[in-house]
């Protein structure tokens, strides 16, 4: 079913990210919180290009923000525990906190087991999350991709009583099929 999947979304998937890769306009880019509490969250992507959209509800369906990658100089907020690899992207904002935060990961890599397209074959992947960031804590969102098949998983850093800092998993979004990841989807076709 993913393997059809794929190969149904793929090439829309390719046109979309080309042509908001291309247009400045495609999407509003993200802005810092201006009031309300906030989060710290440090964005990675391990091993393929990604791209990460917000969403004003968990159907993607309004209020569509570009989050990741920003152009530019990528910003740091200094949160411990940085990047683990050098081939890994990532960049650190402020997120709204106490209320839920809704993104819609997709990534894409060269890969035997994906679509033709232009001398390649490319797998895409994609991935919606809907998570509720406590005011005044650090988190690490990571997007990770094999082949046809990736995941999300949240993080949150803390001290621990000696005064190192931990990773404690929070929660991990799949490719499981529901409400939320077909209606997602269907924004791509």
């Amino acid at each position: 079913m993913v393997q059809i999947m794929m190969r149904f979304f793929g090439y829309s998937l390719a046109a979309t990210l080309l042509a908001e890769t291309l247009t400045s306009c495609a999407a509003p880019r993200y802005q810092a919180p201006s009031e309300g509490p906030t989060a710290r969250l440090r964005i990675v992507s391990k091993y393929v290009k990604a791209h990460l959209f917000g969403y004003g509800d968990a159907g993607c369906q309004t209020d569509k923000t570009r989050w990741f990658p920003l152009p530019g100089k990528q910003v740091t907020l200094d949160m411990p525990l940085g990047p683990t690899a050098p081939d890994q992207q990532n960049q650190e904002m402020l997120v709204s906190a106490d209320h839920d935060v809704n993104g819609f990961f997709v990534g894409e890599t060269t890969d035997f087991h994906g679509v033709y397209i232009g001398g390649s074959r490319i797998a895409f992947c994609a991935i919606p999350f809907t998570y509720r960031f406590s005011e005044n804590r650090d988190y690490e969102l990571v997007f990770t991709q094999i082949h046809l098949n990736c995941n999300v998983v949240i993080n949150q850093i803390d001290a621990d009583g000696n005064g190192e800092f931990k990773r404690t998993l929070l929660q991990k979004f799949d490719m499981t099929p529901g409400p939320s990841y077909e209606s997602c989807l269907k924004q791509w076709k």
